[in-house]
């Protein structure tokens, strides 16, 4: 599955967060931006990033919510997707956590620190992972989608949509190597990027 902003959040990850459907946060100042560090080459290109989204998104499977966010290179990533833009040349970390309920099968976002697992298959842990990144080129489309095979996300705080944390990843095919740490904004709207509702236009 492809984001209309062209971040990627492709079916394999939806299997670890469910299918974002509605936005459970109308919070969020579209002019705020987080801030990001990113340690480690992928597919030998380095990865600086400029700004970190989140939102508080419900899932239809599992039911619930998990925590979306959105590290960037793109600065003012919020008011880009306010503006209707899309970004050229950048490159997005998506992470996605959720607290998943073995008895009721439903799954809540964040509301404490804690550490989540990379999910890739079987048993979904109780707290619960997905990562993938994703390139875009001039033209604003993906040339590049590597998922998280293994790897966990560490929060350190959570609060109405916003989170800090760290995270250590391996991706996929290429098995590079990445760690960082977060400090995101929360961005109302990036839920209508996740949910594929928003149009952007490459500029």
């Amino acid at each position: 599955m492809n984001i209309r902003l062209n971040v990627g959040v492709p079916a394999a990850l939806l299997l670890f967060a469910g299918c974002i459907t509605s936005n459970d946060n109308a919070g969020g100042n579209p002019n705020s931006t987080g801030m990001a560090t990113l340690t480690g080459t992928i597919g030998g290109q380095s990865f600086a990033p400029s700004d970190a989204i989140s939102v508080n998104a419900t899932t239809a499977t599992p039911p619930g919510s998990v925590g979306a966010v959105a590290i960037t290179s793109q600065v003012g990533l919020c008011g880009r997707i306010t503006s209707g833009q899309n970004s050229k040349n950048a490159q997005y970390l998506i992470l996605v956590m959720g607290d998943y309920n073995t008895f009721t099968q439903a799954t809540v976002a964040p509301s404490a620190p804690g550490t989540y697992t990379i999910y890739v298959s079987g048993q979904r842990p109780a707290q619960f992972a997905g990562a993938v990144y994703q390139k875009t080129d001039a033209n604003c489309r993906v040339t590049s989608t590597l998922g998280a095979t293994s790897g966990s996300v560490t929060i350190t705080s959570a609060s109405g949509g916003s989170f800090s944390g760290s995270f250590e990843l391996t991706l996929e095919t290429t098995g590079d190597h990445i760690t960082g740490t977060f400090t995101s904004a929360n961005c109302a709207l990036l839920q209508n990027v996740l949910n594929q509702t928003t149009q952007l236009q490459c500029g």
